[in-house]
């Protein structure tokens, strides 16, 4: 007997767009600066249900919810909670509890919680979908983006959440409280994205630097790749203001032991060990 699996993305229906990056990279700015424009839909907060792809229906709901539930806050209470009903409606409407929710029901779901009928591109923003890009690279109707920052600044705003801030008391956040760890991380994203350099894919790697002290010429980029009209995004939302932070934040011996560990790829990304004043 057939899998009643077989949802796919109709044909004319918005293409699936995926945001991620390094954590503390600046893909919530990336986020609204691509929400500014009208074509495009993505969910307001992060949602992480590609994240979630192939595990069956009733698991793939019970993530996607917990994410919803993590994440909830009042400002966006509203517009999230219609978009994730609306999302998981649809993914548990006329599927079999144990059937895998593939890439494809997951595309149709944002599809139906987000899309109008000038809808360009649909989907989520996650910093992590940067680490599962091969489930997505080649698919067809997507595009992906991808923002990447000095690894100082990184893990200076890792270390203040993990030790200070909102991350201190979060069991997952251990994997990332030492400047050790935090700095490991950023060069297993660096990694993966240079992996994605050398191919020719769906995806488009952007420097947070240049999103908000080039930014112009950035969002023509990203409105080049996905083939919008730039002056539909609204440029005035990038502020360079975060560029450089690690200096008030870090310590010589911290900001040394970063470039120690990551000099090779800071310089292969075009960052300068070294610069502290």
């Amino acid at each position: 007997m057939p899998s009643r699996n077989v949802m796919a993305v109709p044909s004319g229906a918005p293409e699936l767009l995926v945001v991620g990056g390094t954590m503390r990279g600046g893909t919530s700015l990336l986020r609204r600066l691509l929400e500014s424009h009208a074509q495009v839909r993505l969910m307001a907060r992060e949602l992480r249900a590609l994240g979630y792809a192939d595990l069956a229906t009733w698991a793939h709901a019970a993530a996607v919810h917990m994410a919803f539930t993590n994440t909830f806050d009042r400002v966006r209470n509203g517009l999230f909670r219609r978009q994730v009903y609306r999302y998981l409606s649809d993914i548990m409407r006329g599927h079999g509890l144990h059937e895998p929710t593939t890439v494809d029901r997951i595309h149709h779901a944002f599809a139906v919680a987000l899309a109008d009928a000038n809808t360009r591109y649909v989907g989520d923003k996650y910093p992590d979908y940067v680490l599962l890009y091969p489930q997505y690279i080649h698919r067809p109707n997507t595009r992906c983006l991808f923002m990447y920052r000095d690894v100082r600044d990184v893990v200076a705003s890792i270390e203040e959440l993990t030790s200070r801030g909102a991350w201190q008391h979060r069991r997952w956040a251990v994997k990332y409280n030492t400047i050790e760890k935090a700095t490991d991380y950023w060069l297993t994203v660096m990694q993966t994205l240079g992996d994605l350099r050398r191919l020719e894919t769906n995806a488009l790697a952007i420097g947070y630097e240049d999103f908000v002290l080039r930014t112009p010429e950035t969002v023509a980029a990203i409105a080049g790749h996905l083939e919008l009209a730039d002056d539909g995004f609204d440029i005035t939302l990038p502020k360079p203001s975060s560029v450089g932070r690690y200096r008030d934040r870090l310590s010589e011996q911290q900001v040394q032991a970063i470039e120690r560990r990551a000099g090779a790829m800071m310089e292969a990304w075009g960052y300068t060990p070294g610069l502290r004043a």
